[in-house]
């Protein structure tokens, strides 16, 4: 279909093509009329010609349009035009799909976050009585955090009256598709279920099962072959994570989850367990951290380009870089050592016979000892504040170094009535070999907080990138809002001698109200994306409810362990309120971009009619729509009110 790009699709100019799916192909168009990116699904003309086709296509744009869901790609329009039918999608630009994200590890608050997401798209629409059909990695969109479900292409609407998809074929991917999908008989949601099942089994053991060489191959094996163990291809795998799978997973769909919801509760009760790692993926796994496997190719979402953005909140710094007390109150003691190591290493160092080996090897060794602590200090990573492990690690170094040193010291001490080597062994035996020990115990330690911490200050470079992004985007959505309001009030200003167009007048007033709500609407979504607090809390708080979980199951003492229950659910309680803060953040900005394609519309409509064309009736409706939105802004706002009061 590249002869379509250049042209027009109804009132949608086509700049480039951007992706190819199974039934269509998916183009990034430009609407003048609101002055936005869109992304056209484009239906190619011989299919457009088959009335089922058409028919199944109409009804992707009928389901999906009435479906309004952070998870969920939204639709803004569908059309016909030179043969061709298309949808009107929102353009996520830098985007990339889930299948591709998953060519590289992905840590376990990836998968949980992921997962969890993918299945609030999945229980909205089953509320709706619309089931997906195609669940896959390919129809899942990342934008920056946040999965969007897309292409409901396959959706069915229970209990309509089409039998378009009564048979099930050639509905569906194989790979991902159920058991009684495949077999062509009639599903409800829990074909989603299992769809959802099969792409966790991939994300932690690398690959689908049954796979076959065709894709009929592929259903037989599905109906015939029991479930390869994941715990056989990934052994981190805990037995309560391959209890959630086979559930969803079950071959009678009777035995599945109910809902999804209920499948994600369940993963992040099994992934909190106690005996859970750090990473499940299925590459390999070092120190609890995912590494890069380099038979698979790599491939993330390109670093957003951040420009000068004068309309931009200024970003608050994540971290602190300021040297805490403890760190100087070392340093000090250490420096003061240090000092005494330079001042008696000459009376170390001097004998009556010559130079003094032992005193030499002690002198440089306490000097080496307590300048290397002092580096470790200085030069550690200070993207979060000291913890108990990095102070473990430093004292574990030094004291490990000074065994060492004080080893040294043993085998080159002069008087001895022992021989060299006879000092050699034993200064090996207990000093040399367990203080070696000791320090490369604590370097390792301290060289895994280090990796930690820098991933902790990527992460959060990144979501400062993100938040910039995401502000100069709002800023330019504002400036259009202006644009609206100027343009209505000069309509009504150089059309005062027309008829009827003292009824336009209250326009102006409600579109100056409607955007006084859009600017509140903007400042609150900045000023969440800007907090460094609510960040971060997002980002730990699955952590530290592992933490606390983890000691709570090994706690004997019942005092402790109702203190640490209360922890808890204080911690689990303020998670709660941050996700539901985050689904009405993500669901605002979608009510922030509905709400201004509606003055758009409203716009062009003006646009459109004479003054003399304008009667009470058109005007009376328009001013209606107008506060409708307002209202619509205004309900939003009290809402975040709420949520943010609680």
């Amino acid at each position: 279909m590249q002869e379509l790009i250049g042209t027009n699709l109804g009132p949608y100019n086509i700049i480039k093509q951007i992706g190819v799916g199974g039934m269509a192909t998916i183009f990034k168009a430009h609407q003048t009329s609101l002055n936005r990116d869109v992304a056209l699904k484009v239906l190619p003309p011989h299919l457009a010609k088959n009335a089922d086709f058409t028919e199944r296509f109409k009804r992707e744009s009928q389901a999906i349009g009435s479906l309004h869901h952070p998870n969920i790609l939204p639709v803004y329009d569908s059309g016909q035009d030179k043969g061709y039918s298309y949808l009107v999608m929102r353009y996520v630009p830098n985007a990339v799909t889930l299948g591709d994200l998953m060519k590289q590890s992905l840590e376990t608050e990836q998968v949980k976050r992921i997962i969890s997401q993918i299945a609030a798209a999945l229980d909205h629409a089953h509320q709706a009585g619309i089931i997906h059909r195609d669940v896959k990695p390919s129809n899942a969109l990342l934008d920056k955090r946040w999965v969007l479900l897309s292409d409901f292409g396959l959706a069915k609407m229970v209990g309509s009256s089409s039998k378009l998809t009564a048979t099930g074929a050639g509905m569906g991917t194989p790979a991902y598709m159920s058991p009684e999908q495949g077999m062509g008989e009639k599903v409800d949601h829990r074909t989603d279920i299992y769809s959802l099942g099969i792409i966790l089994y991939e994300m932690l053991t690398g690959q689908v099962p049954h796979q076959a060489e065709t894709p009929i191959a592929t259903v037989m094996k599905r109906l015939n072959e029991a479930l390869p163990s994941p715990r056989s291809l990934n052994p981190d795998i805990s037995a309560a994570v391959e209890r959630v799978l086979l559930k969803a997973l079950a071959f009678d769909p009777a035995n599945r989850y109910d809902n999804a919801g209920e499948m994600a509760e369940a993963l992040q009760n099994a992934f909190n367990a106690p005996s859970m790692p750090a990473s499940v993926t299925h590459n390999k796994i070092e120190d609890g951290v995912a590494q890069p496997d380099p038979t698979r190719v790599s491939k993330s979402p390109p670093a957003p380009v951040v420009t000068d953005a004068p309309d931009a909140a200024p970003l608050q710094a994540p971290f602190s870089r300021s040297r805490s007390a403890f760190e100087i109150t070392v340093l000090v003691i250490l420096g003061l050592f240090s000092i005494c190591s330079i001042i008696t290493f000459p009376f170390l160092a001097a004998s009556s016979v010559g130079i003094d080996f032992a005193g030499i090897s002690l002198g440089l060794g306490m000097l080496a000892t307590s300048a290397s602590a002092m580096a470790m200090i200085w030069f550690r990573n200070r993207s979060r504040s000291v913890s108990g492990k990095l102070k473990i690690s430093i004292l574990l170094w030094f004291i490990g170094a000074m065994i060492v040193t004080m080893g040294g010291f043993t085998v080159f001490t002069p008087g001895s009535s022992m021989s060299f080597w006879q000092n050699l062994g034993f200064s090996t035996t207990f000093c040399l070999a367990p203080g070696s020990l000791i320090a490369l115990a604590g370097a390792a330690l301290y060289f895994r907080e280090y990796r930690q911490s820098q991933q902790a200050e990527t992460r959060a470079r990144m979501a400062a990138f993100d938040a910039v992004e995401a502000i100069q985007s709002r800023a330019g959505k504002l400036k259009r809002a202006e644009e609206y309001v100027d343009h209505v009030d000069k309509f009504i200003k150089n059309n005062k001698s027309r008829l009827y167009i003292e009824q336009m007048t209250p326009l102006s007033q409600k579109l100056r109200m409607w955007k006084k709500n859009l600017h509140q609407l903007v400042e609150r979504l900045n000023a969440f994306d800007t907090n460094p607090i609510i960040q971060r809390d997002i980002d730990e708080a699955p952590a530290k409810i592992a933490r606390l979980q983890k000691q709570l199951a090994t706690e004997t003492d019942p005092l402790v362990r109702a203190q640490i229950e209360e922890t808890l659910r204080g911690v689990e309680e303020h998670q709660t309120h941050l996700k539901v803060l985050s689904n009405q953040m993500r669901g605002a900005e979608f009510d922030l971009d509905e709400s201004l394609a509606t003055m758009g519309t409203i716009y062009s409509q003006l646009q459109l009619f004479s003054a003399k064309e304008i009667d009470s009736s058109r005007a009376r409706r328009l001013s209606d729509d107008i506060d409708e939105e307002g209202n619509r802004l205004d309900d939003l706002l009290a809402a975040m009110d709420e949520v943010y009061n609680e």
